[in-house]
């Protein structure tokens, strides 16, 4: 086991250095800390290699070589960040302000804290002459929070044997801290993501003579059902192993019935049930979701317009196909004339457990606190691993900084913080997991 000392005040340093860097997404502009990041590992002989998609839409790729008698493991984070609301920030989201024991700024909990952690695993296993079986490559990729078109799917498509890897580890977990106990939720599937365009036909005219085929109208009426509809819970693999997991815990009631949260409605269940039921990140771990997320409409104000567009996003639990969520959608808007768009639509994914990788983290886990919690995972959010599930890695989320309850909601929020503490305690947990499932 390692336990940073001399190396602690660095690897907030390296976070500190790139939340200055602004890669908010769109433009990007990913070159900034690709080059940071490759000026960083080489001060340590890491050799490394930028690769453009675009201009500026850079990712960064390292590798420490191992005996080669192991498969590759890949660590993976992106570079790029959300837009922010600067009004809404109480400081500057890009200066990396200190304060209270935490380091505020756009990144620190999504994900730049991960490739900092990361980056600093891999100075370390070069100091320390780890001796490895496995190759260990660094990927710190463009464009996760707009698609990955010129990031992940791009080089899955024109760098594969540069990143080609056994295991994976990526973000998409979540390590908790509650009633004095650490919760490692590590992500090993993922919701289908779908984003659709719905378009409702009316009749124009002069807003001073309303009439009764206002599209605007019809549009309310859809997103009034949207809001009213609850999609019945449903089993998978993940979600229920997830809850067992935390009832045998202690970390939910233990008079919670699980099977409840699968067969029983909301208006029936008991008061431990709808508990899950009112926490919305673990009610969408067990139903289909639609969010509006965007109306358009109108020209100017005394103008009824002929159409208006709603977008929504759709996320599907695993073994729902593509077909039954268009046709709720098509219910739900309750307009034979209503067209409906794909803008974009990716099948829920999902990596097996009792993998090596797994036993690794459990391991590593319980070196560093014997009363955690290791957990499976399915993320309601979608994340870079699915383009390597797609191509037989098996890849984990795992985000080793412990946070406590509600942080984790600033996450493309306003006024993101880590705890600088949690940055010590994650790469060490993270360190400890490479070193087993790497080391020769």
């Amino acid at each position: 086991m390692i336990r940073l000392e001399s190396e602690r005040d660095e690897v907030r340093r390296i976070l500190v250095d790139l939340i200055r860097l602004d890669t908010t997404n769109p433009p990007g502009n990913e070159i900034l800390a690709a080059t940071y990041l490759r000026n960083l590992l080489g001060r340590d002989g890491i050799g490394g290699e930028i690769v453009e998609s675009a201009p500026g839409r850079a990712s960064f790729i390292a590798r420490l070589k191992g005996d080669g008698s192991r498969a590759p493991l890949l660590l993976m984070s992106h570079l790029d960040v959300v837009p922010v609301e600067r009004s809404a920030w109480s400081v500057d989201p890009f200066a990396a302000v200190e304060k209270d024991g935490y380091l505020y700024g756009r990144g620190t909990l999504d994900i730049k804290n991960l490739v900092a952690m990361e980056a600093m695993v891999m100075m370390l296993l070069k100091r320390k002459r780890v001796p490895l079986a496995r190759d260990v490559i660094f990927l710190a990729e463009a464009d996760e929070e707009a698609g990955g078109r010129h990031g992940i799917s791009w080089l899955v498509e024109n760098h594969w044997e540069k990143i080609r890897a056994e295991f994976a580890i990526n973000e998409g977990g979540d390590t908790s801290l509650s009633d004095g106990r650490i919760l490692v939720a590590c992500q090993c599937a993922e919701k289908g993501a779908g984003w659709y365009k719905i378009r409702f036909k009316g009749r124009g005219g002069h807003a001073s003579a309303p009439h009764g085929e206002n599209p605007i109208y019809r549009a309310a009426e859809a997103v009034r059902a949207i809001r009213t509809h609850t999609f019945p819970a449903r089993r998978s693999p993940a979600v229920e192993s997830y809850f067992r997991g935390l009832v045998g815990a202690g970390l939910l009631p233990g008079d919670l019935s699980v099977d409840e949260l699968f067969d029983t409605p909301p208006e029936n269940a008991s008061a431990a049930a709808r508990a899950v039921f009112s926490d919305h990140w673990m009610n969408a771990m067990l139903r289909n979701t639609i969010t509006p997320t965007a109306l358009e409409a109108g020209t100017q104000p005394n103008v009824i317009p002929a159409h208006v567009d709603l977008t929504v996003d759709t996320r599907r639990l695993p073994g729902v196909p593509r077909d039954e969520m268009i046709q709720a959608l098509q219910d739900l808007a309750g307009r034979e004339d209503a067209e409906l768009t794909i803008i974009e639509d990716s099948d829920a994914n999902s990596s097996p457990l009792g993998t090596e990788l797994w036993g690794a983290i459990g391991t590593a886990l319980r070196n560093k606190a014997r009363s955690a919690v290791l957990a499976p995972y399915l993320s309601t959010g979608g994340t870079d691993s699915g383009a390597l599930r797609a191509r037989g890695v098996v890849c984990y989320g795992l985000e080793p900084s412990p946070a406590a309850p509600g942080e984790l909601d600033r996450i493309h929020s306003h006024d993101e913080r880590i705890r600088i503490e949690s940055l010590w305690w994650g790469t060490e947990l993270l360190f400890d997991t490479v070193e087993i499932v790497a080391a020769g």
